[in-house]
């Protein structure tokens, strides 16, 4: 039988099915807007919401175009769709933010640190690195960060090799190396900014990495930093997106290092784990700003309402299987939101869900989104092997 795009006509196509669609999803429904997803996983999060779901691999150009006729506007929760075939469906007619250019620009590392440093970006020195042998990389320099030009996401991609004995660490992929930079603390800059050019961002966000994955475990909303360097921040995250000409929601990630120094790192094309806080501690949420970005709608306020904490829900360490999560512990601790997001399965590291909690001093919500967290208990049902 053919396909009728006619028949199931949505407001908004989202490629992924991820927790970040299915958050996008929720907001939507506030909005009245229908949603259709594609995503190859039958019981991805998103797929309990949505209105109706493509089953297909994020790259996949048939279910690309399904989705995309489908939809009044396309847009993405990850970064592995298929540019080039978003760009020929873009050239058919279909509308799809952010644009399939920007996703290109955004989704090769290298091509995305050129790209910031011709327009002005401060960004660490880098480098390309197509074949990561030890003497291309002592020519470069130790210590360095080695990344993945394609794939790499929540710490993944990474390799940070502090001198050349650690050159079995290294990543086996076409790479670009940078320098390490002496890093006080790593920030995130959410920003809106709508097909019209208006352009919004949020406080700057202070982020707490996992020392062993490299992926955000905790942050503080708004980050504890002075005004001026909040004010820094935002204005080089805000020209970024402005270069790039994005519509939706960006996440700009920021060092500071021992000097002070600000140093834009990446940037990502979507809702965002820094961006979780924002349902409770934010006017507008970012997965409604996004909506309303992509929609060219008014933006919503930015502006916090209530300092606040966030804590990612990893699987633990060599947990795999059927799982259901006993959250009664962590319910007794006051004031702590816990936002699950519907996964069956549960895997070393993969993120199940997310804690907040607001407080006029951040700090104290932290120690709670960490006691509540500590409380959560996982058991799995079926184990399976990896």
């Amino acid at each position: 039988m053919s396909y009728d795009a006619a028949m199931h006509r949505v407001d908004v196509g989202i490629v992924g099915g991820g927790q970040l669609a299915r958050m996008t999803i929720e907001s939507a429904a506030h909005l009245g807007l229908s949603t259709a997803i594609l995503d190859p996983d039958p019981a991805c999060p998103a797929a309990q919401f949505a209105n109706h779901h493509i089953e297909a691999a994020f790259d996949d150009a048939e279910g690309l175009r399904r989705l995309a006729e489908m939809s009044r506007i396309t847009t993405f929760d990850i970064e592995a769709g298929d540019s080039v075939a978003l760009g020929a469906l873009e050239q058919q007619g279909h509308l799809i933010l952010p644009r399939p250019r920007v996703l290109a620009t955004i989704q090769d590392k290298l091509v995305q640190r050129e790209f910031l440093q011709s327009h002005g970006s401060p960004v660490p020195r880098f480098a390309d690195l197509p074949d990561p042998s030890l003497e291309s990389m002592l020519a470069f320099g130790f210590p360095l960060v080695q990344k993945a030009r394609r794939g790499g996401y929540d710490g993944r991609g990474v390799a940070i090799l502090k001198e050349p004995n650690r050159y079995a660490d290294r990543l086996h992929a076409p790479s670009m190396v940078e320098e390490k930079v002496a890093i006080a603390g790593e920030l995130a800059v959410l920003v809106a900014r709508r097909p019209s050019g208006e352009l919004s961002s949020y406080p700057t966000v202070s982020v707490q990495p996992d020392p062993a994955t490299h992926a955000l475990d905790t942050l503080t909303f708004p980050a504890p930093i002075s005004p001026e360097l909040d004010r820094n921040a935002r204005a080089l995250a805000e020209q970024a997106i402005a270069a790039l000409e994005g519509s939706g929601i960006f996440s700009v990630e920021l060092f500071v290092d021992t000097d002070g120094k600000l140093w834009v790192n990446e940037i990502s094309p979507r809702p965002h784990n820094a961006g979780h806080v924002t349902i409770e501690a934010a006017a507008t949420s970012q997965f409604e700003q996004h909506l309303r970005a992509i929609l060219d709608l008014p933006l919503g306020d930015s502006s916090c309402i209530s300092p606040a904490a966030m804590a990612n829900l990893l699987g633990p360490p060599e947990l795999k299987g059927k799982v259901r999560i006993d959250l009664s512990d962590a319910l007794e601790i006051p004031g702590v939101r816990i936002h699950l997001y519907g996964k069956q399965e549960v895997r070393p590291g993969r993120k199940m869900g997310h804690l907040t909690a607001l407080d006029a001093d951040p700090l104290n919500a932290l120690e709670r989104v960490r006691q509540a967290r500590a409380l959560i208990r996982f058991e799995v049902s079926s184990e399976v092997t990896a």
